[in-house]
């Protein structure tokens, strides 16, 4: 059974170890967790066992050839450092496992919830809307189109004219908008935005969940 003075040295000795890993370990503190009790668990666990672990089979082993009997309890595991080194290595190991789990689900749930989006292009005023520069922003998702280009509407033709197109266009965004499946994204400008016709027409759709971070 090692004493205290012998652990506290074999604590000294590892910390240069932890004081060289730690800055590899990235920022969150759950990490540094993790990492330290995987850590401290192995140290635990070789000191308890090493060096001196082949003592007690060279022992048996002449014991046995030579029929003589040398006493083996000259050495013997150190079964509390042990111990403690298998439990924290078990506890850090545990929260590994829970931790690629947790990642992996919300990734799965990332993936899915932004799966598809129906990306609504509308404008009325020419060369003011570039639709393209808001590409980058969609690049997870599986993006479905609708446009509606009204700038020929608003000089040669009414307002009640631009309004039935519109009133078309919900018709065609209606089955996506009523697919949990699908999100959507309104983008343009015009005389008169579609949003407002829109919203009316949807207004009897249930919003079971509402995300915080959009």
């Amino acid at each position: 059974m090692k004493t205290k003075e012998e652990y506290k040295k074999m604590i000294k000795d590892v910390k240069p170890i932890f004081d060289f890993l730690l800055p590899f370990v990235r920022k969150p503190l759950i990490n540094k967790v993790i990492f330290s009790f995987i850590a401290s668990g192995i140290a635990f666990i070789g000191a308890s066992i090493l060096p001196e672990w082949y003592l007690p089979i060279i022992v048996a082993f002449f014991n046995d050839k030579l029929n003589i009997s040398i006493d083996n309890s000259i050495y013997a595991i150190d079964v509390i450092g042990l111990t403690v080194g298998i439990i924290l290595t078990c506890i850090g190991l545990i929260l590994l496992a829970i931790k690629i789990w947790d990642e992996k689900n919300e990734r799965n749930f990332k993936r899915e919830k932004t799966k598809n989006i129906l990306k609504i292009k509308h404008s009325s005023i020419e060369n003011v809307v570039d639709f393209n520069s808001m590409d980058s922003y969609l690049t997870n998702y599986n993006v479905s189109e609708l446009e509606l280009n009204q700038a020929n509407d608003m000089i040669h033709k009414n307002i009640e004219s631009a309004l039935i197109k519109q009133l078309e266009l919900t018709r065609d965004i209606k089955p996506f908008i009523n697919n949990s499946n699908f999100e959507a994204v309104y983008m343009g400008l015009a005389h008169i935005p579609l949003v407002f016709l829109l919203g009316y027409q949807v207004s009897d759709k249930f919003i079971s969940k509402f995300d915080s971070v959009k």
